[in-house]
C-alpha cells in the first residue's frame, strides 16, 4: 500500500511496533507480581515461591508469544465491496465488514505512535457482534489513506470507485482553557487519585509490609489535629492537581469539524484521538448534566448513532461536546446536526406520577436496612438518612422530568441529580414498548 491510495484485493499486515506495544502491556500487566516474586523473593528457597516464579514466567512468555501469533496471523485486504480480516492467536477467525456498514472512525496515537509515526484505527460497525474492530499500529500515512477510502466508499452509490467532490469542513469548536478548568472541578476525575492510591498502596503492601507505618502515621495524626488537617489539605491540592492535568491530558486541543456527510472530533495532548462519525447514522442526541454542572451551566452532548448506543469507549467517542456551556448548545448543534434543535420540553408528569414515585419500594434500602441492624444497630440512623436521600432523589427527578412530543421530533427529560435530555427524530424511531406496574395500573 502507497501513503496515498489501496490497493484492492492485496492483504496487509500490522505494523512490528504492534509487538512492542503489546509487550509493554503484557509487561504492564505483571509488574508488581514481577517485582515481587524476582526481586523481594529472589533469595526464597520456598518451594511455593519457587513454582509461583517460573508459573509467573510462563504465563508472562505465553502473553508475549499470543501477541506475536496474533500479529503473524492478522492480515487486513480491501475489496470492491467489503473489507476482510483475518485474525486470531490460536484460533483462527475470519470477518467479512460490507462498507457501509462502518459508521464511525477513528484514530488513536499514543506515545509509541508518536515516536514511530503509527496510529490505532478504530471501525464502529452497526453488527450486534463483534461490532468494533481495531486495525492497532498501523503507518499514520497509511491510516490517513484507509480513512479517506472508507469515507469515499460511504459516500458512492456505484459499485466502483468514483471520483468524489471533497467538501470543505468546518470549524465549530475548540475547547478554551477555561471551559477545561471548569470541567476538572465539576466531574470525579478530582476524585480518581483515591482508588489509584489505594490499588498503588495494597500492592506495594504486598512486597513491604506497610501495616505498622500506616498505623503509627494514623496514631501520630490523630494526636496532631494540625497535622491532620494540613495532610487533608495537601490530599485535596494533589487530588485537584491531578484531576487538572487528567481532564487537559485527556481533552487538550478538543476541536469539532464537520463536512457535508461526516462530523470529525479530535483530542488528547498525549494520547490524541481523531474521530470520524457517519451524519446518516444519527438517531438522536442526548444532553446530560450532574446537579454541580447545572449549577456551572455546562452540560455532556452525546450522538446515539444506529446500531446501538455502545458502551464505555464505544459511549465514549460520540461525544461531541464533553463540556459545553448550556446556552451554546441551541447555536452549535442545528448547526454540526442539521434537524436537530436544542429546547426545553414543557409538559410535566401528572401529579399522580409523583405517588407512584414515592410509593414504589426501594430493595436497596430494605438490603442496607437489613445489614445495618444486623451488623451495626447502634447505626440506626444510617438507615433514616439514606431513606431522606432516596425520598429527596425521587422528588427532584419527578420536578424535573418532562417531555414533548411533535411531528419532527420527541423530547424525554428525565433525572433530578443526573439528568439526561434525549432528543429523537420520529423518522428515526422503529419502535415503542409500554410497560405498567400494578400500583401505575391502580393510578391509571
Amino acid at each position: 500500500m502507497s501513503e496515498q491510495e489501496i490497493q484492492l484485493h492485496k492483504p496487509y499486515r500490522l505494523h512490528a511496533t504492534f509487538l512492542l506495544s503489546e509487550g509493554l502491556s503484557v509487561v504492564k500487566g505483571f509488574i508488581f507480581p514481577i517485582i515481587l516474586m524476582w526481586v523481594v523473593n529472589a533469595n526464597s528457597d520456598s518451594t511455593f515461591i519457587l513454582i509461583a516464579k517460573w508459573g509467573l514466567l510462563v504465563i508472562v512468555a505465553g502473553s508475549i508469544l499470543l501477541a506475536i501469533l496474533q500479529w503473524f496471523h492478522f492480515r487486513y485486504q480491501f475489496n470492491e465491496q467489503e473489507l476482510h480480516i483475518r485474525k486470531g492467536g490460536l484460533n483462527k477467525k475470519e470477518q467479512f465488514i460490507r462498507y457501509h456498514r462502518i459508521q464511525n472512525v477513528s484514530k488513536t496515537t499514543n506515545i509509541i505512535g508518536k515516536l514511530f509515526r503509527v496510529t490505532t484505527l478504530k471501525l464502529e460497525t452497526e453488527a450486534s457482534s463483534d461490532a468494533t474492530i481495531h486495525l492497532k499500529m498501523v503507518k499514520r500515512d497509511q491510516a490517513n489513506a484507509i480513512q479517506t477510502f472508507l469515507e469515499a466508499k460511504g459516500k458512492q452509490t456505484d459499485n466502483e470507485l468514483a471520483e468524489q467532490k471533497i467538501d470543505s469542513k468546518t470549524h465549530h469548536y475548540t475547547v478554551t482553557n477555561k471551559e477545561l478548568m471548569k470541567a476538572s472541578f465539576t466531574s470525579f476525575s478530582i476524585l480518581a487519585l483515591i482508588p489509584i492510591l489505594i490499588t498503588i498502596f495494597f500492592n506495594v503492601d504486598e512486597i513491604f509490609s506497610l501495616d505498622g507505618y500506616l498505623e503509627s502515621t494514623w496514631d501520630f495524626l490523630k494526636d496532631h489535629w494540625i497535622w491532620l488537617a494540613v495532610s487533608i489539605i495537601i490530599l485535596l491540592i494533589i487530588s485537584s492537581l491531578f484531576g487538572i492535568v487528567t481532564t487537559f491530558l485527556q481533552y487538550g486541543r478538543f476541536e469539532v469539524r464537520s463536512d457535508n456527510d461526516r462530523i470529525y472530533i479530535k483530542k488528547g495532548l498525549l494520547q490524541v484521538k481523531e474521530i470520524s462519525l457517519l451524519k446518516s447514522k444519527v438517531q438522536g442526541v442526548s444532553v446530560s448534566k450532574t446537579i454541580i454542572r447545572r449549577w456551572f451551566g455546562i452540560a455532556k452532548v452525546r450522538l446515539m448513532c444506529a446500531g446501538g448506543e455502545g458502551e464505555g469507549d464505544e459511549a465514549e467517542s460520540a461525544v461531541i461536546f464533553p463540556f459545553l456551556s448550556i446556552d451554546r448548545i441551541p447555536e452549535l448543534l442545528p448547526e454540526i446536526i442539521p434537524g436537530f434543535t436544542y429546547s426545553q420540553p414543557e409538559k410535566k408528569l401528572p401529579r399522580r406520577a409523583l405517588w407512584v414515585k414515592l410509593l414504589r419500594p426501594s430493595y436497596f434500602w430494605m438490603f442496607v436496612s437489613v445489614i445495618v441492624f444486623i451488623a451495626w444497630s447502634h447505626l440506626w440512623y444510617v438507615c433514616l438518612i439514606l431513606l431522606l436521600l432516596i425520598i429527596l432523589n425521587r422528588l427532584l427527578d419527578y420536578k424535573y422530568t418532562r417531555y414533548q412530543i411533535s411531528d419532527s421530533y420527541t423530547q424525554v427529560e428525565i433525572g433530578g441529580i443526573f439528568n439526561e435530555l434525549t432528543t429523537t427524530g420520529m423518522k428515526k424511531i422503529e419502535e415503542v414498548t409500554l410497560q405498567e406496574t400494578w400500583l401505575q395500573r391502580q393510578l391509571d
